[in-house]
């Protein structure tokens, strides 16, 4: 099963944003953009693993979740990692990140207790908006008129999330979730 564990947005939030997302398709040549209910947050991606070590994941999340209270976050700017001639699109977290930063490192430290391999490359939280993206204007100019900034919510979970392909398009299935103390 190939698996990641991620935030999951609230409804308000995940509405907010997709009606970002409708505009910048409007603003965009081509794009294959992110359906509403796949925005998330991920924390920490594991691909492929068996059914068995399923078990071994779920351990690890409430170990981490144990040591996390909630927390809020705002969304930033928009971003991009340019891939050729499109690039995958973004919100990256503003408010909040010194804390997405913390769930990450203890995450990753409690997988690695569990025997999955450390994540070493840098932890940039954001939210995937479109994959193979053109626009048809400066990245700059499609962020000052969306204004995705400063939309928000409050963390109170991490997520297990199965990602399958149904009928050509890819689901996201949360199959655990763990609660942060209060």
């Amino acid at each position: 099963m190939r698996i990641f564990i991620a935030i999951e947005l609230d409804n308000a939030l995940k509405e907010d944003i997709y009606k970002k997302v409708c505009l910048i398709k409007e603003k965009s040549l081509k794009g294959n953009f992110t359906k509403k209910d796949n925005l998330h947050i991920t924390i920490r991606f594991l691909g492929e693993i068996d059914n068995h070590e399923v078990d071994r994941v779920k351990g690890a999340m409430e170990q981490a979740a144990e040591k996390i209270k909630p927390f809020d976050i705002t969304l930033g700017q928009l971003g991009k990692f340019d891939r050729g001639n499109s690039c995958i699109l973004w919100s990256g977290v503003d408010k909040g990140l010194g804390h997405m930063k913390s769930v990450f490192h203890m995450l990753d430290e409690e997988l690695f207790l569990q025997k999955f391999k450390k994540e070493y490359r840098p932890f940039k939280p954001h939210i995937t908006l479109g994959r193979e993206v053109v626009l048809d204007c400066p990245l700059k100019t499609v962020s000052q008129e969306i204004g995705i900034d400063k939309m928000g919510m409050t963390v109170e979970k991490i997520t297990l999330m199965e990602s399958i392909r149904r009928q050509g398009q890819l689901i996201y299935i949360p199959i655990f979730r763990s609660h942060f103390i209060k």
